[in-house]
């Protein structure tokens, strides 16, 4: 019923308006020709070969297109197949019976009606998972007083360091590498960047903390919010937050994204009393074979 094959030239024409559908899948699937026309002719070859393609009889109907990590590690980039549910799940069956065995694979995946299910009973099981959080910004109309804090804006030249310093404190794990310098003027560089949407929370002139908008499309974002150990539990993240909304209220934006971790009650509970809601349910899947 169903034969696997690998992406060649010949082939990229209906790949292309399969690869289109990706997103009914998975809103995070990788566009693979975003990719693939941004390389030369060598490199181009190679990427095919990590594609693979499902037929039904003489029509394509799904593909899968994963990456190299290490020996055993691969990532899985996308895919997808036509169909209802009962559909794809055997035709994504056959797609990763094709893949390389005695390895594992990760795969990056947004929640909707039918893919987390399907997920589940291919075999993958969640690794990590983030929730997105929305607050309708005509919905906030409270700020913490805290008069033994102040809050700083960030200053271009001025504060990277100090950024810097707070968020290797803030997020330190032995899994993490401490971000340096660089990585703050990077972050600069990029057009997600919203100048007016970094800033520090202080006590008695000591930096304590550090929160952030970032702009994903035309939706800020609240990214890399955190009070130093020995500040915590006190308000001052709470009253961080607050400040960082009335940012973006303050330049007009009808609602605010933030991320977090589904194993932090901590931040969740804060979240939800500022009024975000659950959003949407990204996870890290997992797959061994």
């Amino acid at each position: 019923m169903y034969s696997c094959v690998t992406l060649n030239k010949k082939r990229l024409k209906k790949f292309s308006i399969i690869n289109d559908k990706r997103k009914l899948f998975n809103e995070l699937n990788e566009n693979f020709f975003d990719y693939y026309n941004t390389i030369n002719f060598t490199k181009q070859f190679f990427l095919c070969r990590s594609v693979k393609l499902l037929y039904t009889k003489d029509e394509l109907t799904g593909y899968i297109w994963f990456s190299k990590y290490d020996d055993r590690h691969y990532v899985i980039n996308s895919m997808y197949i036509n169909g209802q549910q009962d559909n794809l799940i055997k035709g994504l069956r056959e797609l990763i019976e094709s893949l390389k065995p005695r390895g594992f694979y990760t795969y990056y995946c947004e929640e909707n009606s039918i893919n987390f299910s399907v997920l589940e009973k291919l075999g993958f099981y969640k690794r990590e998972s983030t929730y997105i959080m929305c607050l309708n910004t005509c919905m906030f109309n409270s700020i913490s007083v805290n008069e033994s804090a102040d809050i700083e804006p960030f200053k271009k030249g001025l504060h990277e360091q100090i950024r810097c310093n707070i968020q290797n404190e803030v997020f330190k794990n032995d899994s993490r590498i401490p971000l340096g310098i660089e990585d703050i003027y990077y972050d600069e560089s990029q057009k997600y960047y919203y100048d007016e949407g970094s800033i520090f929370i202080k006590k008695d002139n000591e930096y304590i903390g550090y929160g952030q908008i970032i702009m994903d499309g035309d939706i800020p974002t609240i990214v890399n919010i955190g009070v130093i150990e020995g500040y915590r539990g006190k308000g001052y993240g709470r009253f961080l937050v607050e400040s960082l909304i009335r940012i973006v209220i303050n330049n007009g934006f009808k609602k605010v994204n933030l991320k977090v971790s589904a194993n932090n009650s901590t931040a969740l509970n804060l979240y939800r009393s500022l009024g975000f809601k659950i959003q949407h349910e990204t996870c890290t899947w997992e797959l061994r074979k």
